[in-house]
């Protein structure tokens, strides 16, 4: 609990707060304590009802005043309570990407915080690989000051062409194993649209597999 205070004449209050440092989204208690055993009344700023409790649940940082009247003398005494609100954002929206795309950093502000969630390869810079994520939905949070954290869902495609092939030059042909999702077709040299691939000639090739938006 921390407190904030002030004085008038010889009538004083001062403000509790239950936390001064709060995340978006988040509440906290405000007290008008007063150092008497008199009748009091409260007015309260930022449209606050004139009780001597209040809850608050500010979107921004925000300051907070409450004027206590002693009701025998109409002596006056005042505080002020800062509550700090900590908001981090994500500034990367929420996408959907092919499961062979590239890793990629995710954008986020304050800097300084860390993320985390399936696919993340780097807490820090906030690198999401796809392919270590894997096929469906995943929901990254981005954690910064005082544990207060936002989120993005990133949709990953499914798409693998599969591990490299081999054969002797000359063997019949034969078709691709071990790729997804099924339906796709195929492109490169000796390979038919099926995935049958003819190692009729020595070398090295490199054949991609499409479907939907998506290759590898």
């Amino acid at each position: 609990t921390t407190a904030a205070e002030g004085v008038a004449n010889e009538l004083a209050v001062t403000i509790l707060a239950e936390n001064d440092t709060i995340c978006a989204g988040a509440c906290t208690t405000l007290t008008a304590d007063v150092n008497g055993c008199s009748t009091y009344s409260y007015q309260w700023s930022n449209g606050l009802p004139g009780v001597q409790e209040v809850s608050v649940c500010p979107t921004t940082t925000t300051t907070y005043t409450v004027n206590v009247t002693e009701q025998s003398s109409g002596a006056v005494a005042s505080a002020t309570r800062t509550i700090v609100v900590l908001d981090p954002q994500i500034s990367t929206s929420g996408m959907t990407v092919c499961q062979s795309l590239e890793a990629f950093d995710l954008l986020a502000t304050p800097p300084g915080g860390a993320w985390s969630g399936a696919g993340i390869i780097d807490t820090i810079a906030g690198t999401f690989d796809p392919d270590t994520a894997g096929p469906g939905t995943h929901t990254l949070f981005y954690i910064g000051t005082g544990g207060c954290r936002d989120s993005i869902v990133i949709a990953v495609d499914s798409m693998d062409a599969g591990l490299p092939q081999a054969a002797c030059p000359g063997s019949a042909p034969f078709p691709m194993m071990g790729f997804t999702p099924q339906g796709g077709t195929w492109s490169g040299p000796f390979t038919q649209t099926d995935g049958t691939f003819d190692p009729s000639t020595v070398g090295s090739y490199i054949v991609t597999y499409s479907a939907g938006n998506c290759t590898d």
